[in-house]
C-alpha cells in the first residue's frame, strides 16, 4: 500500500493534475514486480473508506445544533466521487467543502484553506478545524482558525469543549 498511498504520483492525484490511468501506468513503471498487487489495492483500497460511527454520530449532533460543517479534504476526484454516492446521509450534513482534486492544491497549502474560507465567505476566527495530521491543523492555525487534532472517538471531548456541544 506505501507504493500507492506514498507514491508522489498519489498528489497529483489528490491536486487533480493526472489521470487514474496516468497514475496506474506511473505506479506499475515504479515498481514494476507489484503490479499485480497495485492493480488489486486500487481497485479494493476505496473498501477502508467507511464513516467512524462515533464521529458521524457527531457531525449529525453538531449539525442537529445548528453549526455550520465543511469539509476539506485531500482526495483524488475517482475517491470523491466514491464517498459521496457511497455515505450520502454522512455528506447531507455538511454545508459545502472542498476537494483538493477541485483545486490544484493539497493540505498543508495554504491555498487549499484559503479557498475554502473565499468559497464560503467564512472567517477563520469562527471556524474551528479538524484533522488527524498535526501540520493541517497547523496550517488552519496560521491562518487564524482553532483547531484540533482528530485521532481517535475519544479526541470528540476536546471538540465538544471547543463548540460547547
Amino acid at each position: 500500500m506505501q507504493a500507492l498511498f506514498k507514491s508522489p504520483c498519489w498528489l497529483l492525484l489528490d491536486r487533480g493534475i493526472i489521470t487514474d490511468e496516468q497514475a496506474l501506468a506511473e505506479f506499475y513503471h515504479e515498481r514494476p514486480a507489484l503490479s499485480p498487487y497495485l492493480q488489486k489495492a486500487w481497485e479494493e483500497w476505496h473498501e477502508m473508506l467507511t464513516p467512524i460511527p462515533e464521529t458521524a454520530a457527531f457531525i449529525a449532533e453538531l449539525d442537529q445544533a445548528g453549526h455550520p460543517l465543511y469539509f476539506l479534504s485531500n482526495l483524488h476526484k475517482r475517491t470523491c466521487d466514491y464517498i459521496l454516492a457511497q455515505y450520502p446521509a454522512l455528506w447531507s450534513h455538511f454545508d459545502g467543502g472542498v476537494f483538493s482534486c477541485d483545486t490544484g492544491y493539497i493540505k498543508p497549502e495554504i491555498q487549499l484553506f484559503q479557498t475554502l474560507l473565499d468559497k464560503y465567505h467564512l472567517r477563520p476566527a469562527d471556524c474551528i478545524y479538524i484533522d488527524d495530521h498535526p501540520e493541517n491543523v497547523r496550517a488552519a492555525n496560521s491562518l487564524g482558525m482553532a483547531g484540533v487534532v482528530f485521532t481517535c472517538p475519544r479526541d470528540l471531548e476536546q471538540i465538544k469543549e471547543l463548540t460547547g456541544k
